[in-house]
């Protein structure tokens, strides 16, 4: 038995269903058909791995089953909050709660699982026509720099090391616009200008970074630290 691949498989199937049921007293509207559809797949997704999890033989370096448990949670509220808290934003869309899911996942994940939750985001929602490719630069820089302003804070000032989660805008704004500006918009064939960007992506992360730091105190005071999922 394979206790990382069973319990996720157990998450994703509990996430899956509560979404599924909770959205399917309304399902003949739109997103929440497409709710109901994603929580669906995530149900058989984690009866696929809770399956493979009970036979697979365990693996000598295995993952944090915390660390798995919560990327899932974070990535399915990422995709449960894309329909109704968003605004648009010149030739994309804008999501405080991708930001707000960055600035709980780089804290209390790191860098690299922070851009992978991300990454899982921004695919979900372009293949459920939510959201667009600049949802990948839009997303993961943010969560990234959380990640490794927060290690830095936490070794000269662990006490405030979840300030981190505030500086989640300059991955978005600086690095991220500039991405799509200059690479993911000729990509796609669209024009961006680089000031407007800045200025309307500013907006979207500002306020999720806010609400996730507010967020991450609550937890913190709730006892949820980012030791529980290093362990």
């Amino acid at each position: 038995m394979n206790k990382n691949w069973l319990v996720s498989g157990m998450v994703l199937l509990i996430a899956g269903f509560a979404i599924a049921v909770y959205f399917l007293p309304e399902y003949d509207f739109s997103p929440q058909r497409e709710l109901v559809v994603f929580g669906g797949v995530l149900m058989i997704v984690g009866v696929a791995l809770a399956i493979y999890g009970a036979r697979a033989k365990p693996s000598p370096k295995e993952i944090s089953i915390k660390k798995v448990s919560l990327a899932t949670v974070l990535i399915s509220l990422g995709v449960v909050l894309a329909p109704y808290l968003w605004f648009p934003v010149l030739d994309s869309k804008a999501y405080p709660g991708q930001h707000l899911v960055n600035a709980i996942g780089g804290v209390l994940l790191g860098p690299l699982w922070a851009a992978f939750i991300a990454f899982c985001i921004g695919i979900i929602r372009m293949s459920l026509a939510w959201g667009t490719i600049f949802s990948m630069p839009g997303g993961i820089p943010g969560g990234m720099m959380v990640g490794f302003i927060y290690w830095l804070l936490r070794k000269i000032a662990g006490r405030y090391a979840e300030a981190a989660a505030l500086t989640e805008p300059i991955g978005t704004i600086f690095i991220g616009g500039t991405l799509a500006v200059y690479i993911f918009a000729p990509v796609a064939g669209r024009t961006m200008l680089l000031i407007p960007t800045w200025i309307g992506w500013a907006i979207s992360s500002i306020i999720g970074a806010i609400i996730g730091f507010i967020t991450l105190i609550a937890l913190k005071m709730a006892g949820i630290r980012r030791e529980i999922f290093s362990r």
